[in-house]
């Protein structure tokens, strides 16, 4: 496995500094080339591979996976053994083994040429939700859940959010 990430100097006791994904599309022309003669059966990277990348994913039965970006120092905590095994006077550029355990990633190209890139918008506009009263609908759930003080008591929906309810939450934050 491959994982596309450039580390950073430690900042505590950690076995290797914060290992934030980097966006492997610039590696898409590569893809075909290193799956077929390195034996790799995945990659981690950040952001969505082009059809060049997918195919080859495809062609050779392996899979992408997407790390958080922005989650440097969390994803650095699955690692449990990092070393140095090509290019050492490149600093953070160098090439890197890592033992890994239990690191946060996600399918984004299975095996068959999937990609949650091209799924992901299709599922969300076939289920007729309209875009910001979705994304407001779930911020509202999860606001509820950490904030219980915030909650839209007496609303005419559950997710609602006409005038009455920036009212009502106005009402309970001066309280």
């Amino acid at each position: 496995m491959i994982y596309y990430v450039g580390p950073v100097d430690l900042v505590r006791e950690e076995v290797v500094g914060p290992v934030g994904p980097t966006t492997a599309t610039r590696m898409d022309k590569f893809t075909d080339m290193m799956l077929s003669q390195t034996g790799l059966i995945s990659m981690i990277g950040k952001a969505e591979r082009g059809s060049v990348a997918i195919e080859a994913i495809k062609k050779h039965k392996a899979a992408y996976m997407m790390a958080v970006g922005g989650a440097a120092y969390l994803v650095s905590k699955a690692i449990r053994g990092a070393e140095v095994i090509a290019f050492e006077d490149l600093g953070m550029e160098a090439i890197y083994e890592f033992d890994v355990q239990d690191m946060p990633v996600t399918v984004a190209v299975d095996s068959t040429g999937t990609s949650v890139h091209q799924t992901g918008p299709k599922e969300w506009q076939d289920s007729g939700r309209d875009g910001l009263n979705y994304y407001l609908a779930i911020r509202a759930k999860k606001s509820r859940a950490m904030r219980p003080a915030l909650a839209f008591s007496g609303c005419c929906e559950e997710n609602c959010f006409h005038s009455h309810s920036t009212r009502r939450k106005r009402e309970i934050s001066t309280k």
